[in-house]
């Protein structure tokens, strides 16, 4: 079984993004999923390939602005996001694997297997966000830092299963 999928989400408010339509956060624009199974005596295989484009994101700036409630200073800093989700994650791909044993017997019959989720280990970037960090409220707002926060897929994931039935 092979899918392909073509899309755009688009979304648009007039307070956001100067009005005009941006990106939605789940806006995946190709996805190819390949899927194959192999029956051989009592074994069943199984693999599974997904490639996808990435999603966006915002990529923000760094400013000044007021702070009311600031006691040794009058300004702070904050993320402003001039475009919204104007860039783009890297492509993604993963595999996944399963190998089911079957058997009957008089009384029952089952099967036991192995499934790999990510089977290639790939450490895929499904998100990124910012966090800035500021002084606290009583000392000067003279720096600051930004942190890139990284969300990440699982690695390679595996799971054994065991069915009996009678």
């Amino acid at each position: 079984w092979l899918a392909y999928s073509l899309g755009e989400v688009t979304m648009r408010f007039p307070e956001l993004n100067g009005g005009q339509p941006f990106p939605a956060r789940h806006d995946i624009r190709h996805r190819i999923s390949w899927v194959n199974t192999l029956s051989w005596k009592k074994w069943e295989f199984a693999a599974n390939l997904n490639l996808r484009t990435g999603t966006p994101y915002s990529i923000p700036s760094v400013v000044q602005v007021p702070c009311p409630d600031c006691t040794a200073d009058s300004l702070t800093y904050a993320l402003r996001f001039d475009q919204l989700n104007a860039a783009r994650l890297p492509n993604s791909v993963r595999l996944d694997f399963s190998a089911t044993w079957k058997w009957k017997k008089r009384r029952s019959h089952g099967k036991a297997g192995l499934a790999i989720y990510n089977f290639l280990n790939r450490r895929n970037l499904l998100d990124k966000d910012y966090l800035l960090e500021t002084p606290a409220l009583d000392q000067p707002q003279t720096s600051y830092n930004l942190k890139e926060l990284y969300r990440l897929s699982a690695g390679a994931t595996p799971s054994v299963f065991w069915m009996v039935e009678w």
